[in-house]
């Protein structure tokens, strides 16, 4: 099957403005273009300021024109007003400076999206599982007393294909992006994964022609690209923390680490419009056309007619590699289910109730084959029931990043360090288990002086332990909850969760026991006969819970 090839005319970005233009008029451009994007002057008062300009020139030129030297002649002055536009949208496209985007309308409901046009519907059409969402999409103000009618709300997509072209058309930067690969499958050590480059399943990886996607032979330039997604309160600190407004931007692995992340060098495809975070598979449609460009570039890639060391122009292929978010936003973009459902991790089945399972080898690993038929089926049916019971059992839903054909989210979804460890594992760690707090001194025995942190005081450990070998139900769930936690605890039972989990697994403890004390005490007593036995039988079976603690 052949594909086709798209081309992209990269040559407004290989002359920067600063070469493009006379002194004279860039300096006139760069000016209009401050006033009206930095200290936001309208269109219509930049059309004056252009103007005045051109009449300044040309008294300008008028008043010295007896004393220009021969070195620039009267018709290049003259070619300098002339060029000077009347309109400061010109002025921004002859500096390049504003990235091309496509605007959507944006339902505010379920983020579903609508091409920008008088085409898009009044109400939105999207189905979901609790139907036809219907949500109004057209706004109408009235403005000079005329009323004129806009979108509810705008969801604008940066154009991956022509931010890529700016990116390499910048000094130095192919041959920085061409040059990480090569080099990792030429000099790579096998044994040792230093960055991204290093991993088997890029190496691995082939194109729809099986051809490896990392070829240190092909003129073509792979690049590979991590996502990322977070969401952030606009308004800042003393704002709402019901406004939410979330970025999904990627970032180019080819370049070295020590420039990777520099904002000059991160693709911000889109702004999350707020003011509330789109749920679980609302992400879907804001995702669909960055997917789509990531497809094209995949199968076929995108001819770039020039590039600084690739004057005959140059094709490239791309590629969406690690997902590398927060827990919440991982597992959204990814499609798993959230980290406080029943199968609340993304790489195995077990279950919450096994969740201090530290058994490696019985953990059940997820298959991707069979994740992505269920993704599949959830996707199929609109019926609210079968898609939690596909979430209940499978933990996955379906995601826009699974029609990438190489996306596996078993392997690509990341732990991010950042939250993963210093904000997460580690803090809670250092305040939480290890009393490393500043706002508690420690004690003499090296405990924390928190009084939360502490273990209850004997007599009320004694009067649990009491409680649960001879008390009712009633006095079980009357215990404080810091009791019931040691005591499980110390009974190896699992000691997370609510107080009316811990008095269950409790009562499940004791049952198991008293079970385990009866079978014994039948076998004996049916296999000897003994009479002493038949007597003392009950005598037996009743103080099952001797095994409690004291």
């Amino acid at each position: 099957m052949l594909w086709r090839l798209i081309s992209f005319t990269s040559e407004p970005y290989m002359r920067p403005a600063i070469r493009r233009f006379q002194p004279i008029l860039l300096l006139c451009y760069l000016l209009v273009a401050v006033v009206h994007l930095l200290c936001g002057l309208s269109i219509n008062r930049c059309t004056w300021l252009l103007k005045a300009l051109q009449d300044l020139l040309s008294m300008s030129y008028e008043l010295v024109a007896g004393d220009i030297s021969g070195t620039t002649s009267e018709s290049t002055l003259c070619g300098i007003i002339s060029a000077i536009p009347e309109d400061v949208r010109t002025v921004v496209d002859h500096l390049a400076i504003t990235p091309k985007t496509k605007p959507f309308v944006c339902c505010p409901t379920c983020f579903a999206c609508y091409t920008l046009g008088s085409e898009y519907p009044d109400h939105c059409t999207a189905t979901s599982s609790s139907g036809v969402c219907g949500t109004e999409l057209r706004k109408t103000r009235t403005i000079l007393g005329r009323e004129r009618t806009f979108p509810t709300r705008l969801y604008v997509y940066h154009d991956f294909k022509e931010w890529l072209a700016r990116l390499l058309c910048r000094p130095g930067m192919e041959e920085a992006m061409d040059k990480t690969l090569v080099s990792a499958v030429q000099n790579g050590d096998r044994s040792v994964i230093g960055d991204f480059h290093d991993t088997e399943t890029l190496k691995k990886l082939e194109l729809p022609d099986h051809k490896p996607f990392i070829d240190p032979d092909t003129s073509e330039g792979r690049y590979v690209f991590s996502l990322c997604m977070d969401g952030f309160a606009p308004a800042g600190k003393g704002g709402s923390a019901s406004v939410s407004v979330g970025a999904i931007y990627l970032a180019c692995m080819n370049l070295p680490a020590s420039i990777r992340y520099r904002e000059e060098n991160l693709y911000l495809c889109s702004i999350i419009p707020g003011p509330k975070h789109p749920s679980q598979e609302m992400i879907n449609p804001l995702l669909v056309s960055l997917v789509d460009d990531f497809i094209d570039l995949w199968n076929h890639g995108t001819r770039y007619s020039q590039l600084p060391h690739s004057r005959q122009g140059k094709t490239v292929r791309c590629m969406i590699g690690p997902l590398v978010c927060d827990m919440l936003a991982a597992r959204q973009m990814a499609g798993f289910s959230g980290h406080g459902s029943d199968r609340f991790c993304s790489f195995c089945l077990l279950s919450k109730e096994h969740v201090e399972d530290l058994d490696f080898w019985n953990w059940p690993l997820r298959s991707w084959d069979e994740q992505r038929a269920a993704a599949e089926r959830w996707r199929a049916t609109t019926d609210p029931e079968e898609r939690a019971r596909i979430m209940r059992e499978q933990g996955i839903r379906w995601s826009e990043l699974f029609r990438l054909p190489y996306w596996n989210p078993l392997v690509f979804t990341a732990i991010d360090p950042m939250h993963a460890l210093f904000l997460g594992l580690l803090h809670r760690h250092c305040e939480q288990v290890w009393g490393m707090s500043s706002l508690h001194k420690d004690g003499l025995d090296g405990r924390a002086s928190d009084p939360a942190r502490l273990r209850p005081a004997d007599h009320e450990m004694q009067e649990g332990y009491t409680v649960l070998k001879t008390g009712s139900d009633d006095q079980l769930d009357g215990l404080p909850k810091e009791v019931l936690k040691v005591m499980c605890k110390e009974l190896k039972l699992r000691f997370s969760g609510k107080k009316a989990k811990l008095c269950r697994s409790l009562r499940e403890y004791v049952s198991d026991i008293f079970a385990w004390r009866v079978q014994v005490v039948n076998l004996l007593f049916y296999r000897d006969g003994n009479k002493d036995m038949r007597e003392n039988r009950t005598s037996l079976a009743l103080p099952v819970r001797e095994r409690c603690p004291r």
